[in-house]
């Protein structure tokens, strides 16, 4: 995603500021005023956001303008510096460009009329590439040091919504879904089918074809797990066992017996709404409320979470089956859950951890053949009236509490 990275003479000059690091400012909602809302959305296919690269260079020149000003070259993620490190390429692939907001998603280049406004010039932008481009070959410094050959080619390759996109299935009705840490939905699209920025959706160029990739991201997707459980975890050994114990308890419940629900904004949200300063919420909670229908409240939350992006894209999921990869996929009970609460049928990945890693082949020349296959299949729950109402209560619950959120998030 979008990490900016200021590079001098091979060496990075300032701390990396990450993609999810919002940095809104009167400069910058000045440069949107000018460029005009819809106009910028126009131009890069997604709207504008402060976590973008035009917040964050006008932020950097008021913060820390000899960082800005020294730097010779902006990179925009960890394998572009490395790439740029082994080889001297001053590139990005498109993928990520795309998440930047600089770049024009009609010519697939840098938007000439954005960057004006900036503080930058135009030369310190590395080159955008294909996901499959050949960087060059390893550099003297680095053939002693890592003990490679010389002759070793450097394929540029994409972060990680281009490689899941990579990992999609070419053929049928599918949105991936990956749930780690973080997460997100995506579908490939074709490049006159955008999906509505202001929904959530981000447009990115496919780092390989003509084509679009349009993914809804979570900010908090089995991080939220693992939160909980380490409210409950004493260290040791114990940890696979509660969840086990927790996931067997909670998936014994039924979906109307599980009274309580949880808003799983732990770092804010960017889809279907971006609020940085949305938080969690456990709502329902009775006297007998016990720690496995926490549990269970906290997969669901993270479910409905799903659902919610889901319901942002164009078509909404319709009649599609998820492909569910990441640490997610191997939490005993979300697969179902998911399942349920979506109501599409859900397939696991089998080497889920490890299926951007498999996508990354086929940036190869030759690739080799690298399909995951799929593993454990879920199917929905037929009766929807439990599911349903709570859904609505889920989403009911961010827009009644909003106001309260951000009034937490500013006391001192």
């Amino acid at each position: 995603m979008q990490n900016l990275v200021l590079v001098k003479e091979g060496k990075a000059v300032a701390d990396a500021l990450l993609y999810f690091a919002s940095r809104d400012n009167e400069r910058y909602r000045h440069l949107v005023a000018a460029t005009g809302y819809e106009k910028a959305k126009t131009i890069c296919g997604n709207s504008p956001d402060p976590s973008g690269f035009p917040a964050k260079i006008l932020w950097l020149d008021d913060a820390d303008h000899h960082a800005l000003s020294d730097a010779d070259t902006l990179l925009c993620g960890a394998h572009d510096y490395v790439a740029y490190r082994l080889t001297g390429s001053r590139r990005t692939d498109r993928t990520t460009a795309s998440t930047t907001g600089l770049l024009d998603i009609q010519s697939g280049d840098w938007s000439e009329g954005i960057i004006e406004q900036l503080p930058i010039e135009r030369s310190i932008l590395p080159e955008v590439c294909r996901g499959d481009a050949l960087d060059g070959t390893i550099g003297t410094e680095f053939q002693d040091l890592l003990g490679l050959p010389g002759d070793l080619e450097v394929i540029h390759g994409v972060g990680d919504v281009g490689a899941s996109a990579l990992a999609s299935p070419t053929e049928g009705n599918y949105l991936s879904c990956y749930l780690g840490t973080s997460g997100w939905i995506l579908d490939i699209a074709t490049r006159d089918a955008p999906g509505d920025p202001d929904a959530g959706v981000f447009n990115l160029l496919h780092p390989t074809q003509d084509q679009l990739i349009r993914v809804a991201p979570l900010l908090t997707a089995t991080g939220a797990v693992d939160w909980f459980v380490g409210l409950l975890d004493h260290g040791g050994d114990a940890r696979d066992r509660l969840y086990g114990d927790l996931a067997a308890d909670a998936m014994a419940m039924t979906h109307d017996q599980s009274r309580v629900l949880f808003l799983p904004y732990l770092s804010g949200e960017r889809s279907p709404f971006k609020d940085p300063d949305a938080s969690g919420l456990f709502l329902g909670i009775r006297r007998g409320t016990g720690r496995a229908e926490l549990f269970r409240a906290v997969l669901e939350g993270v479910a409905f979470s799903v659902r919610s992006v889901i319901d942002a894209l164009p078509d909404g999921g319709h009649e599609a089956t998820i492909r569910l990869s990441g640490g997610g996929a191997g939490i005993a009970g979300l697969p179902k859950l998911l399942a349920d609460i979506t109501n599409l049928p859900v397939g696991v990945v089998t080497d889920g951890r490890f299926a951007a890693a498999r996508a990354l082949q086929r940036l190869l020349p030759a690739p080799p053949t690298c399909e995951s296959p799929v593993g454990d299949q879920f199917c929905p729950e037929q009766d929807r009236s439990a599911i349903d109402r709570k859904y609505g209560v889920f989403l009911d619950a961010y827009t009644k509490n909003r106001d309260l959120m951000h009034t937490l998030s500013i006391i001192s």
